[in-house]
Protein backbone atom coordinates (compact mmCIF):
# COMPACT_ATOMS: atom_id res chain seq x y z
CA UNK A 1 0.00 0.00 0.00
CA UNK A 2 2.56 2.28 1.06
CA UNK A 3 4.72 2.04 -2.65
CA UNK A 4 1.58 2.52 -4.74
CA UNK A 5 0.46 5.69 -2.53
CA UNK A 6 4.04 7.23 -3.33
CA UNK A 7 4.49 6.44 -6.65
CA UNK A 8 1.05 8.48 -7.32
CA UNK A 9 2.50 11.92 -8.72
CA UNK A 10 -1.54 13.29 -9.11
CA UNK A 11 -4.62 13.85 -7.47
CA UNK A 12 -6.66 15.82 -10.19
CA UNK A 13 -9.85 14.24 -9.70
CA UNK A 14 -9.80 15.22 -6.16
CA UNK A 15 -11.72 18.47 -5.18
CA UNK A 16 -10.46 21.61 -3.87
CA UNK A 17 -11.95 22.45 -0.84
CA UNK A 18 -10.62 25.59 0.04
CA UNK A 19 -10.04 26.89 3.80
CA UNK A 20 -9.26 30.68 3.21
CA UNK A 21 -7.88 31.09 6.79
CA UNK A 22 -4.32 29.74 7.92
CA UNK A 23 -3.59 30.43 11.65
CA UNK A 24 -0.29 32.71 10.54
CA UNK A 25 -3.13 34.39 8.86
CA UNK A 26 -5.34 34.22 11.74
CA UNK A 27 -2.84 35.23 13.71
CA UNK A 28 -1.75 38.53 11.64
CA UNK A 29 -5.48 39.46 11.99
CA UNK A 30 -5.66 38.90 15.78
CA UNK A 31 -2.79 40.84 16.41
CA UNK A 32 -2.98 43.53 13.79
CA UNK A 33 -4.49 46.57 15.69
CA UNK A 34 -1.54 47.50 17.73
CA UNK A 35 -3.73 49.04 20.69
CA UNK A 36 -3.32 50.33 24.03
CA UNK A 37 -4.01 46.67 25.22
CA UNK A 38 -0.76 45.73 23.49
CA UNK A 39 1.02 48.79 24.18
CA UNK A 40 0.75 48.23 28.11
CA UNK A 41 1.84 44.16 27.44
CA UNK A 42 4.85 45.62 25.69
CA UNK A 43 5.30 48.61 28.44
CA UNK A 44 4.91 45.70 31.19
CA UNK A 45 7.41 43.20 29.71
CA UNK A 46 10.25 45.77 28.39
CA UNK A 47 10.06 47.07 32.38
CA UNK A 48 12.13 44.02 33.30
CA UNK A 49 15.08 45.63 31.16
CA UNK A 50 15.18 48.54 33.01
CA UNK A 51 16.69 46.19 35.70
CA UNK A 52 18.42 43.86 34.15
CA UNK A 53 20.98 46.56 32.37
CA UNK A 54 20.99 48.00 35.77
CA UNK A 55 22.95 44.67 37.42
CA UNK A 56 24.92 44.28 33.70
CA UNK A 57 26.23 47.42 34.19
CA UNK A 58 26.44 47.69 38.18
CA UNK A 59 30.25 46.82 38.53
CA UNK A 60 31.54 50.14 36.80
CA UNK A 61 30.73 51.78 40.27
CA UNK A 62 30.63 48.82 42.89
CA UNK A 63 34.19 47.18 41.21
CA UNK A 64 35.65 50.31 40.24
CA UNK A 65 39.38 50.95 41.70
CA UNK A 66 38.71 54.12 43.81
CA UNK A 67 40.35 56.96 43.49
CA UNK A 68 42.96 58.21 47.09
CA UNK A 69 44.96 61.13 48.52
CA UNK A 70 48.08 61.19 50.77
CA UNK A 71 47.65 61.87 54.19
CA UNK A 72 51.40 62.65 54.82
CA UNK A 73 52.26 65.00 52.02
CA UNK A 74 56.14 64.51 51.68
CA UNK A 75 57.98 63.23 48.87
CA UNK A 76 57.10 59.70 49.14
CA UNK A 77 53.69 60.53 48.42
CA UNK A 78 52.53 61.78 45.44
CA UNK A 79 49.44 61.58 43.18
CA UNK A 80 51.77 59.58 41.07
CA UNK A 81 52.95 57.43 43.54
CA UNK A 82 52.68 53.27 43.60
CA UNK A 83 50.12 52.89 45.95
CA UNK A 84 51.36 49.42 46.84
CA UNK A 85 54.66 50.76 47.73
CA UNK A 86 53.67 53.43 50.52
CA UNK A 87 52.75 52.94 53.94
CA UNK A 88 48.92 52.23 55.14
CA UNK A 89 49.52 55.12 57.04
CA UNK A 90 50.32 57.92 54.62
CA UNK A 91 47.25 57.54 52.39
CA UNK A 92 43.18 56.92 52.55
CA UNK A 93 40.50 56.48 50.18
CA UNK A 94 38.33 59.32 48.97
CA UNK A 95 35.21 59.00 51.00
CA UNK A 96 34.43 56.18 53.09
CA UNK A 97 36.51 52.66 52.54
CA UNK A 98 33.61 50.65 52.00
CA UNK A 99 32.92 52.75 48.46
CA UNK A 100 33.66 49.77 46.30
CA UNK A 101 34.45 45.97 47.04
CA UNK A 102 38.19 46.97 45.55
CA UNK A 103 38.61 49.54 49.02
CA UNK A 104 36.42 47.37 50.92
CA UNK A 105 38.23 43.86 50.08
CA UNK A 106 41.70 45.31 50.55
CA UNK A 107 42.18 44.52 46.79
CA UNK A 108 44.75 47.82 46.06
CA UNK A 109 47.12 45.63 45.21
CA UNK A 110 45.65 42.62 44.15
CA UNK A 111 46.52 40.89 40.55
CA UNK A 112 44.06 42.07 37.27
CA UNK A 113 42.75 38.20 37.69
CA UNK A 114 41.39 38.64 41.49
CA UNK A 115 40.30 42.21 40.36
CA UNK A 116 38.10 41.32 37.06
CA UNK A 117 37.12 37.87 38.75
CA UNK A 118 33.94 39.16 39.83
CA UNK A 119 32.62 40.68 36.23
CA UNK A 120 34.37 38.04 34.85
CA UNK A 121 32.17 35.47 36.77
CA UNK A 122 29.41 37.00 36.11
CA UNK A 123 29.34 36.64 32.27
CA UNK A 124 30.50 33.43 32.96
CA UNK A 125 27.08 32.40 34.69
CA UNK A 126 25.46 33.86 31.60
CA UNK A 127 26.94 31.92 29.10
CA UNK A 128 26.29 28.72 31.35
CA UNK A 129 22.36 30.40 31.97
CA UNK A 130 21.69 30.82 28.37
CA UNK A 131 22.76 27.30 26.99
CA UNK A 132 20.97 25.17 30.23
CA UNK A 133 17.79 27.84 30.65
CA UNK A 134 17.36 28.63 26.79
CA UNK A 135 15.10 25.91 25.76
CA UNK A 136 12.96 26.10 28.63
CA UNK A 137 11.21 29.38 27.43
CA UNK A 138 10.67 27.22 24.09
CA UNK A 139 8.89 24.04 25.41
CA UNK A 140 7.58 23.69 29.18
CA UNK A 141 7.88 27.07 31.11
CA UNK A 142 7.07 29.54 28.24
CA UNK A 143 7.99 33.35 27.26
CA UNK A 144 6.48 34.75 30.55
CA UNK A 145 7.08 32.33 33.29
CA UNK A 146 11.04 32.57 32.07
CA UNK A 147 11.30 35.88 32.29
CA UNK A 148 9.52 36.40 36.10
CA UNK A 149 11.58 33.56 37.18
CA UNK A 150 14.48 34.52 35.95
CA UNK A 151 13.70 38.52 37.11
CA UNK A 152 13.06 37.47 40.93
CA UNK A 153 15.66 35.24 41.12
CA UNK A 154 17.85 37.75 40.08
CA UNK A 155 16.42 40.39 42.13
CA UNK A 156 16.93 37.76 45.14
CA UNK A 157 20.46 37.26 44.97
CA UNK A 158 21.38 41.03 44.28
CA UNK A 159 19.79 41.98 47.74
CA UNK A 160 21.63 38.83 48.98
CA UNK A 161 25.02 39.88 47.80
CA UNK A 162 25.45 42.85 50.36
CA UNK A 163 26.26 40.33 52.86
CA UNK A 164 29.35 39.16 51.14
CA UNK A 165 32.55 39.02 52.80
CA UNK A 166 35.16 38.71 50.65
CA UNK A 167 36.04 38.55 46.97
CA UNK A 168 35.41 35.10 46.62
CA UNK A 169 31.97 34.98 48.45
CA UNK A 170 31.01 38.00 46.28
CA UNK A 171 32.28 36.61 43.06
CA UNK A 172 30.28 33.87 43.27
CA UNK A 173 27.17 35.57 44.03
CA UNK A 174 27.75 37.51 40.75
CA UNK A 175 27.90 34.11 38.91
CA UNK A 176 24.34 33.08 40.21
CA UNK A 177 23.59 36.52 39.12
CA UNK A 178 24.40 36.21 35.89
CA UNK A 179 23.21 32.78 35.38
CA UNK A 180 19.76 33.85 36.94
CA UNK A 181 19.59 37.12 34.39
CA UNK A 182 20.84 35.23 31.15
CA UNK A 183 17.57 34.75 29.72
CA UNK A 184 15.85 38.18 30.71
CA UNK A 185 16.59 39.58 27.75
CA UNK A 186 16.09 37.03 24.88
CA UNK A 187 12.64 35.85 26.48
CA UNK A 188 11.44 39.84 26.52
CA UNK A 189 12.88 40.50 22.77
CA UNK A 190 10.91 36.61 21.75
CA UNK A 191 8.01 37.73 23.44
CA UNK A 192 7.28 41.27 22.50
CA UNK A 193 7.86 40.25 18.59
CA UNK A 194 5.62 37.41 19.17
CA UNK A 195 2.88 39.61 20.73
CA UNK A 196 2.58 41.69 17.69
CA UNK A 197 2.45 41.95 14.28
CA UNK A 198 4.81 41.71 11.62
CA UNK A 199 4.17 45.43 10.98
CA UNK A 200 4.62 46.29 14.39
CA UNK A 201 7.45 44.02 15.34
CA UNK A 202 10.47 46.48 14.65
CA UNK A 203 8.70 49.07 16.75
CA UNK A 204 8.30 47.06 20.09
CA UNK A 205 11.79 46.06 19.84
CA UNK A 206 12.60 49.73 19.79
CA UNK A 207 10.30 49.83 23.05
CA UNK A 208 12.53 47.00 24.55
CA UNK A 209 15.75 48.67 23.81
CA UNK A 210 14.38 52.33 25.35
CA UNK A 211 13.79 50.48 28.71
CA UNK A 212 17.09 48.86 28.92
CA UNK A 213 19.08 52.21 28.39
CA UNK A 214 16.97 54.08 30.94
CA UNK A 215 17.99 51.36 33.25
CA UNK A 216 21.53 51.84 31.95
CA UNK A 217 21.29 55.72 32.56
CA UNK A 218 19.74 55.33 36.14
CA UNK A 219 23.40 53.89 37.12
CA UNK A 220 25.64 57.00 37.03
CA UNK A 221 22.33 58.95 38.61
CA UNK A 222 21.65 55.83 41.87
CA UNK A 223 25.43 55.85 42.36
CA UNK A 224 26.23 60.15 42.38
CA UNK A 225 23.64 60.03 45.06
CA UNK A 226 25.18 57.31 47.29
CA UNK A 227 28.78 58.49 46.32
CA UNK A 228 29.65 58.36 49.98
CA UNK A 229 27.75 55.58 51.23
CA UNK A 230 28.89 51.57 50.62
CA UNK A 231 28.70 50.14 47.52
CA UNK A 232 25.86 47.55 49.01
CA UNK A 233 22.98 50.33 48.80
CA UNK A 234 23.34 50.39 44.94
CA UNK A 235 22.15 46.63 45.27
CA UNK A 236 19.63 46.94 47.55
CA UNK A 237 18.27 50.34 44.87
CA UNK A 238 18.23 48.24 42.42
CA UNK A 239 16.94 44.77 43.86
CA UNK A 240 13.78 46.12 45.69
CA UNK A 241 12.18 47.77 43.12
CA UNK A 242 12.41 44.48 40.98
CA UNK A 243 11.43 42.12 43.49
CA UNK A 244 8.35 44.00 43.17
CA UNK A 245 8.10 44.11 39.33
CA UNK A 246 8.31 40.60 39.09
CA UNK A 247 4.99 40.08 41.51
CA UNK A 248 3.52 42.62 39.46
CA UNK A 249 4.09 40.88 35.71
CA UNK A 250 3.06 37.74 37.18
CA UNK A 251 -0.05 39.09 37.69
CA UNK A 252 -0.54 41.03 34.78
CA UNK A 253 1.46 39.86 31.48
CA UNK A 254 0.08 37.75 28.94
CA UNK A 255 2.30 34.21 27.38
CA UNK A 256 3.00 34.77 23.68
CA UNK A 257 -0.33 33.54 21.69
CA UNK A 258 2.38 31.51 18.88
CA UNK A 259 4.05 29.86 21.81
CA UNK A 260 0.54 28.60 23.16
CA UNK A 261 -0.36 27.41 19.62
CA UNK A 262 2.87 25.40 19.40
CA UNK A 263 2.01 23.12 22.99
CA UNK A 264 -1.55 22.82 21.58
CA UNK A 265 -3.26 25.05 24.03
CA UNK A 266 -5.29 26.84 21.74
CA UNK A 267 -8.06 27.79 23.77
CA UNK A 268 -5.93 30.07 25.73
CA UNK A 269 -4.26 31.71 21.87
CA UNK A 270 -7.41 31.92 20.88
CA UNK A 271 -8.71 33.62 23.98
CA UNK A 272 -6.09 36.31 23.69
CA UNK A 273 -6.36 36.88 20.13
CA UNK A 274 -10.10 38.11 20.53
CA UNK A 275 -9.26 40.29 23.14
CA UNK A 276 -6.72 42.30 21.25
CA UNK A 277 -8.35 44.18 18.57
CA UNK A 278 -10.23 46.93 19.78
CA UNK A 279 -13.39 46.25 17.96
CA UNK A 280 -13.77 43.53 20.17
CA UNK A 281 -14.20 41.52 16.87
CA UNK A 282 -14.28 37.59 17.30
CA UNK A 283 -11.78 35.47 15.52
CA UNK A 284 -12.93 32.04 15.60
CA UNK A 285 -15.70 33.08 13.41
CA UNK A 286 -12.94 32.53 10.65
CA UNK A 287 -11.80 29.10 11.97
CA UNK A 288 -11.70 26.70 9.16
CA UNK A 289 -14.61 24.13 9.43
CA UNK A 290 -14.58 20.57 8.21
CA UNK A 291 -15.88 19.88 4.68
CA UNK A 292 -18.98 18.19 4.67
CA UNK A 293 -18.98 14.31 5.33
CA UNK A 294 -20.91 13.29 1.87
CA UNK A 295 -17.70 15.45 -0.07
CA UNK A 296 -15.07 13.78 2.05
CA UNK A 297 -16.36 10.62 1.51
CA UNK A 298 -16.51 11.42 -2.07
CA UNK A 299 -12.91 12.56 -2.02
CA UNK A 300 -11.68 9.68 -0.41
CA UNK A 301 -13.33 7.29 -2.93
CA UNK A 302 -11.72 9.54 -5.40
CA UNK A 303 -8.19 9.58 -4.12
CA UNK A 304 -8.53 5.44 -3.48
CA UNK A 305 -9.50 4.78 -6.66
CA UNK A 306 -6.21 6.71 -8.06
CA UNK A 307 -3.79 5.38 -5.52
CA UNK A 308 -5.11 1.68 -5.63
CA UNK A 309 -5.86 2.13 -1.61
CA UNK A 310 -8.97 1.21 -0.51
CA UNK A 311 -11.65 3.40 0.46
CA UNK A 312 -11.43 1.65 4.22
CA UNK A 313 -7.72 2.54 4.46
CA UNK A 314 -8.26 5.40 3.35
CA UNK A 315 -11.29 6.83 5.64
CA UNK A 316 -7.79 6.51 8.67
CA UNK A 317 -6.55 9.72 6.58
CA UNK A 318 -7.45 13.34 7.87
CA UNK A 319 -9.74 15.82 6.25
CA UNK A 320 -6.00 17.38 5.12
CA UNK A 321 -4.64 14.45 3.93
CA UNK A 322 -3.83 15.12 0.31
CA UNK A 323 -2.31 18.57 1.57
CA UNK A 324 0.30 19.91 3.50
CA UNK A 325 0.50 17.46 6.88
CA UNK A 326 1.65 20.58 8.65
CA UNK A 327 -1.32 21.67 10.54
CA UNK A 328 -0.41 25.70 11.21
CA UNK A 329 -0.07 26.20 7.55
CA UNK A 330 -2.82 26.49 5.55
CA UNK A 331 -6.25 24.36 5.27
CA UNK A 332 -6.29 23.27 1.37
CA UNK A 333 -7.60 19.44 0.78
CA UNK A 334 -5.61 19.18 -2.29
CA UNK A 335 -2.70 16.74 -2.81
CA UNK A 336 -2.02 17.70 -6.39
CA UNK A 337 1.34 19.27 -7.44
CA UNK A 338 3.65 15.73 -5.39
CA UNK A 339 3.69 12.19 -4.41
CA UNK A 340 1.92 11.39 -0.95
CA UNK A 341 4.00 9.69 1.63
CA UNK A 342 1.64 7.98 4.00
CA UNK A 343 4.23 7.83 6.30
CA UNK A 344 4.28 11.61 6.87
CA UNK A 345 0.34 11.72 7.03
CA UNK A 346 -1.51 13.11 10.64
CA UNK A 347 -4.61 10.46 11.49
CA UNK A 348 -6.39 13.45 12.97
CA UNK A 349 -7.65 16.46 11.55
CA UNK A 350 -6.00 19.44 11.76
CA UNK A 351 -8.32 21.93 13.34
CA UNK A 352 -9.07 22.86 16.30
CA UNK A 353 -10.92 20.21 18.18
CA UNK A 354 -7.25 18.42 17.29
CA UNK A 355 -5.16 20.59 19.18
CA UNK A 356 -7.64 20.99 22.07
CA UNK A 357 -6.75 17.24 22.48
CA UNK A 358 -3.73 17.40 21.85
CA UNK A 359 -3.47 19.70 24.21
CA UNK A 360 -5.34 17.40 27.42
CA UNK A 361 -2.80 14.50 26.39
CA UNK A 362 0.44 16.86 26.73
CA UNK A 363 -1.05 17.70 30.31
CA UNK A 364 -1.50 14.15 31.22
CA UNK A 365 2.03 13.51 30.07
CA UNK A 366 3.66 15.75 31.22
CA UNK A 367 7.42 16.94 29.85
CA UNK A 368 10.58 14.31 29.85
CA UNK A 369 13.58 15.22 30.37
CA UNK A 370 14.69 15.22 27.03
CA UNK A 371 11.58 17.30 25.81
CA UNK A 372 12.95 20.28 27.48
CA UNK A 373 15.58 20.46 25.35
CA UNK A 374 13.92 19.50 22.03
CA UNK A 375 14.20 23.03 20.55
CA UNK A 376 18.20 22.10 20.71
CA UNK A 377 17.62 18.77 19.01
CA UNK A 378 15.48 20.48 16.25
CA UNK A 379 18.79 22.67 15.17
CA UNK A 380 20.77 19.31 13.90
CA UNK A 381 17.60 18.00 11.60
CA UNK A 382 17.81 20.25 8.90
CA UNK A 383 21.56 21.56 6.77
CA UNK A 384 20.65 25.05 6.94
CA UNK A 385 20.15 25.64 10.71
CA UNK A 386 23.70 24.37 12.54
CA UNK A 387 25.10 26.40 9.32
CA UNK A 388 23.23 29.43 10.36
CA UNK A 389 24.13 29.33 14.03
CA UNK A 390 27.26 29.58 13.74
CA UNK A 391 27.46 32.22 11.35
CA UNK A 392 25.27 34.21 13.84
CA UNK A 393 27.22 33.11 17.12
CA UNK A 394 30.28 34.64 15.26
CA UNK A 395 29.10 38.14 14.20
CA UNK A 396 27.55 38.20 17.84
CA UNK A 397 31.25 37.75 19.52
CA UNK A 398 32.30 40.89 17.91
CA UNK A 399 29.72 43.03 18.10
CA UNK A 400 29.02 41.90 21.97
CA UNK A 401 32.36 42.42 23.36
CA UNK A 402 32.37 45.58 22.08
CA UNK A 403 29.01 46.34 23.07
CA UNK A 404 29.90 45.56 26.83
CA UNK A 405 33.35 46.20 26.97
CA UNK A 406 33.33 49.61 25.80
CA UNK A 407 30.97 50.56 28.87
CA UNK A 408 32.97 48.77 31.36
CA UNK A 409 36.13 50.06 29.93
CA UNK A 410 35.78 53.94 30.74
CA UNK A 411 38.05 53.73 33.59
CA UNK A 412 40.40 53.63 31.25
CA UNK A 413 39.98 57.16 30.14
CA UNK A 414 41.20 59.14 33.13
CA UNK A 415 38.11 60.98 32.86
CA UNK A 416 35.07 61.55 35.27
CA UNK A 417 33.67 57.94 35.40
CA UNK A 418 30.03 59.55 36.03
CA UNK A 419 30.50 61.74 32.65
CA UNK A 420 32.00 59.20 30.91
CA UNK A 421 28.79 56.54 31.99
CA UNK A 422 26.29 59.29 31.11
CA UNK A 423 28.07 60.21 27.77
CA UNK A 424 27.91 56.65 26.96
CA UNK A 425 24.50 55.76 27.95
CA UNK A 426 23.27 58.98 26.57
CA UNK A 427 24.33 57.38 23.08
CA UNK A 428 21.72 54.36 23.33
CA UNK A 429 18.85 57.42 23.06
CA UNK A 430 20.09 58.19 19.18
CA UNK A 431 21.00 54.18 18.68
CA UNK A 432 17.07 53.36 19.18
CA UNK A 433 16.06 56.30 16.92
CA UNK A 434 18.40 55.49 14.07
CA UNK A 435 17.52 51.55 14.53
CA UNK A 436 13.85 52.94 14.28
CA UNK A 437 14.45 54.20 10.93
CA UNK A 438 16.52 51.45 9.78
CA UNK A 439 14.11 49.12 10.08
CA UNK A 440 12.94 49.43 6.63
CA UNK A 441 16.75 48.99 5.93
CA UNK A 442 18.19 45.86 4.87
CA UNK A 443 19.38 44.16 8.18
CA UNK A 444 22.90 42.64 6.99
CA UNK A 445 23.97 46.29 5.19
CA UNK A 446 22.84 48.07 8.70
CA UNK A 447 24.82 45.51 10.85
CA UNK A 448 27.67 46.01 8.07
CA UNK A 449 28.01 49.34 7.96
CA UNK A 450 27.93 50.06 12.11
CA UNK A 451 30.35 47.41 13.38
CA UNK A 452 32.87 48.69 10.48
CA UNK A 453 32.46 51.93 12.14
CA UNK A 454 32.46 50.89 15.86
CA UNK A 455 35.86 48.66 15.38
CA UNK A 456 37.68 51.54 13.08
CA UNK A 457 36.72 53.81 15.71
CA UNK A 458 38.41 51.80 18.56
CA UNK A 459 41.38 51.03 16.35
CA UNK A 460 41.42 54.88 16.02
CA UNK A 461 42.06 54.94 19.80
CA UNK A 462 44.90 53.08 20.04
CA UNK A 463 46.68 55.48 17.50
CA UNK A 464 46.38 58.65 19.34
CA UNK A 465 48.98 59.59 21.72
CA UNK A 466 48.04 60.19 25.60
CA UNK A 467 47.31 63.47 26.31
CA UNK A 468 44.43 64.00 24.11
CA UNK A 469 41.78 61.89 26.58
CA UNK A 470 39.17 64.45 25.06
CA UNK A 471 39.42 63.03 21.61
CA UNK A 472 39.80 59.58 23.30
CA UNK A 473 36.33 60.06 24.89
CA UNK A 474 34.20 60.88 21.94
CA UNK A 475 35.83 58.35 19.75
CA UNK A 476 34.62 55.89 22.45
CA UNK A 477 31.51 57.49 22.58
CA UNK A 478 31.43 56.89 18.59
CA UNK A 479 32.15 53.38 18.98
CA UNK A 480 29.79 52.42 21.25
CA UNK A 481 27.09 54.24 19.33
CA UNK A 482 27.58 52.03 16.49
CA UNK A 483 28.18 49.20 18.46
CA UNK A 484 24.61 50.08 19.76
CA UNK A 485 22.89 50.45 16.54
CA UNK A 486 24.86 47.04 15.18
CA UNK A 487 23.87 45.06 18.22
CA UNK A 488 20.17 46.43 18.18
CA UNK A 489 19.56 45.46 14.86
CA UNK A 490 21.26 42.12 15.53
CA UNK A 491 18.82 41.22 18.23
CA UNK A 492 15.86 41.90 15.27
CA UNK A 493 17.91 39.82 13.06
CA UNK A 494 18.49 36.88 14.89
CA UNK A 495 14.57 36.89 15.58
CA UNK A 496 13.88 36.48 11.87
CA UNK A 497 16.58 34.22 10.97
CA UNK A 498 14.61 30.93 12.61
CA UNK A 499 10.99 29.99 13.41
CA UNK A 500 9.02 29.75 16.60
CA UNK A 501 9.76 26.36 17.41
CA UNK A 502 13.56 26.90 18.21
CA UNK A 503 13.41 31.24 18.35
CA UNK A 504 14.43 31.46 21.54
CA UNK A 505 16.65 28.71 21.80
CA UNK A 506 18.48 30.02 18.85
CA UNK A 507 18.12 33.91 20.32
CA UNK A 508 20.12 32.29 23.63
CA UNK A 509 22.77 30.35 21.89
CA UNK A 510 23.68 33.86 19.51
CA UNK A 511 23.38 35.70 23.56
CA UNK A 512 26.02 33.02 24.40
CA UNK A 513 28.82 34.17 21.95
CA UNK A 514 28.30 37.73 23.08
CA UNK A 515 28.59 36.28 26.80
CA UNK A 516 31.38 34.62 25.54
CA UNK A 517 33.46 37.42 24.29
CA UNK A 518 32.20 39.25 27.74
CA UNK A 519 33.95 36.92 29.86
CA UNK A 520 37.75 37.82 28.50
CA UNK A 521 36.90 41.56 28.14
CA UNK A 522 37.53 42.38 32.08
CA UNK A 523 40.91 40.41 32.03
CA UNK A 524 41.31 42.82 28.76
CA UNK A 525 40.35 45.69 30.19
CA UNK A 526 42.57 45.13 33.29
CA UNK A 527 45.37 44.90 30.99
CA UNK A 528 44.56 48.26 28.82
CA UNK A 529 45.20 50.26 31.96
CA UNK A 530 48.93 50.02 30.79
CA UNK A 531 48.73 49.72 27.28
CA UNK A 532 45.10 50.40 25.08
CA UNK A 533 45.58 47.94 22.48
CA UNK A 534 44.94 45.13 25.06
CA UNK A 535 41.61 46.70 25.07
CA UNK A 536 40.33 48.78 22.18
CA UNK A 537 42.68 47.30 19.95
CA UNK A 538 41.43 44.05 20.19
CA UNK A 539 37.97 45.36 20.75
CA UNK A 540 38.46 46.89 16.98
CA UNK A 541 40.19 43.63 15.13
CA UNK A 542 37.52 41.74 16.64
CA UNK A 543 33.99 43.41 15.77
CA UNK A 544 35.10 43.91 11.97
CA UNK A 545 36.04 40.39 11.33
CA UNK A 546 33.03 39.25 12.93
CA UNK A 547 31.64 41.55 10.03
CA UNK A 548 32.67 38.42 7.42
CA UNK A 549 29.67 36.20 9.08
CA UNK A 550 27.10 38.56 7.34
CA UNK A 551 28.38 36.86 3.95
CA UNK A 552 26.74 33.42 5.16
CA UNK A 553 23.52 35.02 6.23
CA UNK A 554 20.38 35.34 4.03
CA UNK A 555 18.23 39.14 4.38
CA UNK A 556 15.67 38.70 6.35
CA UNK A 557 13.62 42.19 5.88
CA UNK A 558 9.96 42.49 5.53
CA UNK A 559 9.70 38.40 5.97
CA UNK A 560 6.94 37.22 8.25
CA UNK A 561 8.12 35.13 11.23
CA UNK A 562 7.93 31.10 10.98
CA UNK A 563 6.43 28.93 13.22
CA UNK A 564 8.07 25.29 12.12
CA UNK A 565 11.41 24.59 10.90
CA UNK A 566 9.29 23.16 7.87
CA UNK A 567 7.89 26.52 7.05
CA UNK A 568 11.21 28.06 7.42
CA UNK A 569 12.89 26.34 4.92
CA UNK A 570 10.23 26.50 2.57
CA UNK A 571 9.79 29.82 2.49
CA UNK A 572 13.78 30.74 2.10
CA UNK A 573 13.22 28.16 -0.77
CA UNK A 574 10.59 29.75 -2.58
CA UNK A 575 11.81 33.52 -2.11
Amino acid sequence: MEDSVKDATKCSSVQQYNMTVSWDEMIEKGLGNFGWRQFLQCILVSVAMYFDSQQLFIAIYTDDYPTWHCTNHTSTCTSHSDICKLPKSSWSWDGPSSKTIISQFGLECASSFITALPQSSFFLGCLLGSFLLASLADTSLGRKNMIILSCLSMSIISFIIILSTNIWIYSALKFLIGFCRSSISTCCLVLLTEKVSTEWRFTVGIIEFVFFTSGYMSLPGLAYANRNSPWKYLYVWTSVPAISYSLIAYLFVTESPRWLLMQGRVKEAMAMLKGVPESGANLTENLPEEPPQQALHQQRLSLAEETSVSPTEMSLFSTQLCLQHNCLKRFNVSCCGGAMDVSTFSTGPCTEQSYLERSEVKKKEGVSFFQLYSSIAMLFRTSWAPKRMVAVMGLGLGIGMVYFGMPLAVGNLDYNIYLAVVFNALMEIPSCVVTYFLGNCSRKLSILAFSLGSGICCIVCVVIRNGAEGVKVWLAVASFFCACTAFNVFLIYIIELFPTCVRNTTASLARQAVVFGCIFSPFLISAGRKNNIFSYGVFGVVIICSTLTLLSLPETRGMTLSDTMDQQEKKETSC
